[in-house]
């Protein structure tokens, strides 16, 4: 059997955290490997017993990596050997794909058991990937009560605090003291998802404060929670956006944000590792935004082949033709290019560094107003700044250029031209990479679709516009 604790053995040990992470992740995909081996072994020769010995000694997350590279009749045997609380655990690890393989192989029974015991936001998460003949079907499994919950949730929209929270959470009566409240809080803690925030509702179900578990078992028995509870809680509705909900998470430093319908009943609860999966798909989206590629829940490698080729060749098409009006400047200053041909030698050049002067202040922008550094009221203090530092950042870079060019020798003719027409481009591309940001936000648009493809087209098409007006001005003049 192998080890699970198992360490490579380096002679050296590692000298940077760079190589001490990586001497890590080999460790870890080693113990992954050797166990999934182990494992398949024991479920070829029928030894089920110690498949699942090695199992239940593994934590949820590592099972689900073992399991899940496997293949075939041995990954369902695999399955089916775990005791049925850590199999539920394990279960919700997979993807979406793989849970609906598994549940395409399990008796009616075995998706009821695994079923009715997910947490109901995992459930409606595996939902939303599944067509819908096949939710319909799965709907029907669950217990009455789990059904109506599940139903519950698949009707709020998508991508709001409804669709992930949770309603396994613990409530309090107003009137309950703080004996009472520790006796239903251990009574009620097998089936929540969480008792360490305990929520104090009115007769009504109307939420009217929070309490810690810390606070309700460090109080005198006879305290009453409306004396221990913090009044007028942070809370969001049904329909609030889910980045919003895992936003206030991370800006208050707390376990779980409460959800309350319209009239303020409380509903439901989002917890921190359903923010946790929320930032990360956010994020993720507008780092493909940012690369010019439509959004999608996959990743490169499952992704089928024509969509993957369609996401990327969408906006991909949309800046060739902005890009090929590049052409039609060239031909309309070349009569300025026959007297001047040094200028061509600087196209490359100008055009790369503006793009990419442009596409740092996009993405600086873009990062600010998604994580809420960048507000309304910075609009004027950010414009200026943009403008500064790009007169900055344009006069160095055109003093290297200067310098390069009497060095070198190469186009010295029109090296004021260059040098001005740089620190020009400089300038405009790093104030339009903070403008348009803004300016798409404003309009109601993701400022991320203003992505750093797109900046850079646009400053290539302006940028050879400024150039040849900057080089006419100046070589006319002289």
């Amino acid at each position: 059997m192998p080890d699970k604790n198992l360490e490579p053995d380096f002679n050296e040990a590692p000298e940077t955290p760079a190589e001490e992470s990586a001497v890590s992740d080999l460790a870890y995909e080693r113990m992954i490997e050797s166990n999934r081996e182990y494992l398949a072994e024991q479920i070829e020769q029928g030894q089920l017993k110690s498949a699942r010995n090695l199992l239940v000694k593994l934590e949820p997350k590592d099972i689900a990596l073992v399991i899940g590279r496997m293949t075939g009749t041995e990954k369902i045997l695999a399955f089916r050997v775990l005791p049925q609380e850590i199999a539920v655990e394990v279960f919700a690890y997979f993807e979406a794909p793989e849970q609906e393989e598994f549940l395409g192989n399990f008796t009616n029974r075995e998706a009821k058991q695994i079923l009715d015991n997910m947490h109901p936001d995992d459930r409606t998460d595996l939902f939303e990937e599944l067509p819908a003949i096949v939710v319909r079907k799965l709907l029907k499994l669950l217990s009455p009560e789990e059904r109506t919950v599940a139903n519950q949730l698949l009707d709020y929209k998508e991508d709001t605090a409804g669709r992930i929270m949770t309603p396994e959470y613990v409530d309090l009566e107003l009137g309950m003291t703080a004996a009472q409240a520790m006796k239903q809080i251990k009574k009620e803690a097998p089936d929540k998802e969480t008792i360490y925030t305990n929520y104090i509702v009115d007769e009504s179900g109307i939420l009217v404060g929070v309490a810690s578990l810390k606070n309700i078992i460090l109080a005198p028995a006879e305290k009453l929670v409306s004396d221990i509870m913090e009044d007028n809680p942070i809370k969001v509705t049904t329909d609030t956006p889910q980045e919003t909900a895992a936003k206030m998470i991370k800006n208050y430093d707390i376990l779980a944000v409460p959800v309350v319908d319209l009239n303020g009943r409380l509903v439901g609860i989002v917890t921190v590792d359903d923010v946790i999966d929320v930032l990360e798909e956010e994020n993720t989206e507008d780092f493909q935004k940012i690369a010019g590629i439509q959004p999608t829940d996959e990743g490169y490698i499952k992704s089928g082949f024509f969509r993957l080729v369609f996401n990327r060749s969408l906006w991909l098409v949309i800046l060739l033709f902005v890009a090929s009006v590049t052409q039609d400047v060239i031909k309309a200053y070349s009569g300025l290019l026959n007297d001047h041909l040094a200028l061509s030698f600087f196209f490359t050049l100008l055009v790369g560094v503006g793009g990419n002067i442009g596409s740092q202040s996009s993405i600086l922008v873009i990062r600010g107003l998604a994580t809420g550094e960048i507000t309304k009221k910075d609009t004027f203090r950010l414009l200026l700044r943009s403008l500064t530092v790009g007169l900055t950042m344009g006069a160095i870079l055109a003093g290297f250029m200067l310098l390069r060019i009497l060095v070198f020798g190469t186009g010295s003719d029109v090296k004021w031209v260059v040098s001005v027409a740089l620190a020009a481009l400089v300038t405009l591309a790093n104030f339009l990479g903070a403008m348009l940001p803004l300016v798409i936000k404003k309009i109601g648009i993701d400022p991320a679709l203003v992505s750093a493809p797109l900046i850079t087209t646009l400053i290539d098409v302006g940028g050879l516009v400024l150039y040849f007006e900057i080089a006419r001005a100046l070589l006319g003049a002289a």
